[in-house]
């Protein structure tokens, strides 16, 4: 037995080894508290129960499975065999009144009752079951599964599951031998996603079929269609993306709301990068917070070999929150100045209700923020400084830091004081995590 603050548990244990190595074992577990290494596991509900377990060569066989949380009404209950010699695959598992979080009043997600089984030879296994599903103030659903399988692979199918007040269809299936290769097909028609993203509700009608292998893990995901309303705005998405290499590549993939507009096609860190584009007509319709049109384009990569930021960006009456701009506009920088680069021109600006003339902020370099100034022209104030440095590992941008110098600092006001940088001054940047 053990006994612990957090867990009790006894079990007694047979082990047979005149003829062939055999293994009975009866498992009560009487206290397992999960709220120290789950956070929204809440107090004063262990989880609680029992396993038999019968073992012999390749035979595997489980006559009593129960699990139980607390004083809440859940409980799950099960049994299985699976015995090669002979042919046999036979195993059942059913729950009721599930609920996350566990005994609360209002849970985010319920399952009333599910039931599974498999039955039939190793070789040759089917699988039938089904479940409700209740999440937030929709109606009630309902998920039924079928499927077949034997000691290589699996297929399931999902027969029109009526879930999040909208229906689900589709098919899945896997093989566990070398590469892993798996494929899925999913349909769904007028899903709420509200109880699951309730700071983003809407519902989306989705058809798409994605493809790969686990050993490496590759994937190719293709939007047939994707479309819906978020925010009581409607919008459309079309494209694709794939895992190779554990890199993401955006293929063609598109955005639609209204007349904004968002495409992506590439990959972050490939020589390449990803390209990107947003037309966005009225940032409003994301937030209560944010007003104006805005438009940007580009190449991004964080290839450690071949970073690159190329950008431009217009917009004209953009508000962020206490922050309002007139209009941003870029500049490309001449090549006869030096290293390519590009100068984004913020007028009109209002900081907090102090109202700032102009801000251009300037990048240059073979590559990013290797050569960056700042240029601010405020009602009685001027403000100049310039940075020439790089990131000291673009392989690691974020936590690896940037390194270089401030090479220009000037401030100048209207009343005559001033002040200004006599020589370059070391400097070091890195993202603190709190």
């Amino acid at each position: 037995s053990l006994q612990g603050p957090e867990l009790s548990l006894g079990a007694n244990a047979t082990i047979e080894w005149v003829n062939d190595l055999q293994l009975s074992l009866e498992a009560a577990l009487k206290r397992l508290d999960h709220q120290h290494w789950l956070d929204d596991w809440p107090a004063g509900h262990p989880v609680h129960g029992e396993l038999a377990v019968k073992w012999r060569g390749d035979d595997l066989e489980i006559p009593n499975f129960r699990l139980a949380v607390g004083e809440t009404p859940f409980s799950s209950s099960g049994h299985g065999v699976f015995d090669i010699p002979a042919g046999v695959v036979e195993a059942e598992l059913n729950w009721t009144d599930f609920n996350w979080p566990p005994g609360s009043s209002s849970p985010a997600v319920g399952s009333r009752n599910g039931q599974f089984s498999v039955s039939g030879r190793p070789e040759d296994w089917t699988l039938d079951g089904g479940f409700f599903l209740l999440a937030g103030a929709v109606p009630e659903g309902h998920v039924k599964l079928s499927g077949s399988g034997d000691l290589e692979s699996l297929d399931i199918a999902i027969h029109q599951a009526k879930v999040l007040a909208g229906e689900i269809s589709g098919n899945v299936s896997w093989n566990w031998t070398q590469s892993q290769p798996f494929e899925l097909e999913l349909s769904a028609s007028a899903v709420e996603f509200t109880p699951l993203l309730p700071q983003y509700p809407g519902k989306l009608n989705t058809r798409l079929t994605a493809s790969g292998a686990l050993q490496p893990f590759v994937l190719q995901a293709d939007l047939q269609r994707l479309d819906g309303i978020i925010l009581d705005h409607p919008f459309t998405a079309a494209g694709g993306f794939h895992v190779d290499q554990d890199q993401v590549f955006a293929d063609r993939l598109v955005l639609e709301s209204g007349d904004s507009r968002l495409s992506l096609d590439g990959s972050l860190y490939q020589e390449d990068g990803v390209s990107f584009s947003a037309q966005i007509e009225s940032m409003e319709q994301f937030s209560g917070e944010l007003a104006g049109a805005l438009s940007a384009q580009g190449v991004l990569s964080l290839h450690p070999d071949s970073p690159r930021i190329s950008a431009t960006l217009s917009g004209q009456q953009i508000k962020l929150g206490p922050v309002e701009i007139g209009m941003i506009e870029t500049r490309e920088l001449a090549q006869g100045t030096g290293d390519p680069g590009s100068e984004f021109i913020f007028t009109g600006l209002v900081l907090n209700d102090r109202p700032v003339e102009s801000l251009a902020l300037r990048h240059a370099g073979r590559t990013p923020l290797e050569d960056i100034g700042l240029a601010v022209l405020a009602e009685d104030m001027e403000l100049n400084l310039a940075l020439k440095g790089s990131i000291n590992d673009w392989g690691d941008p974020l936590n690896s830091g940037w390194k270089g110098a401030l090479s220009e600092f000037q401030v100048s006001r209207e009343d005559g004081l001033g002040l200004s940088l006599n020589r370059a001054a070391n400097l070091e940047c890195c993202l603190l995590y709190t």
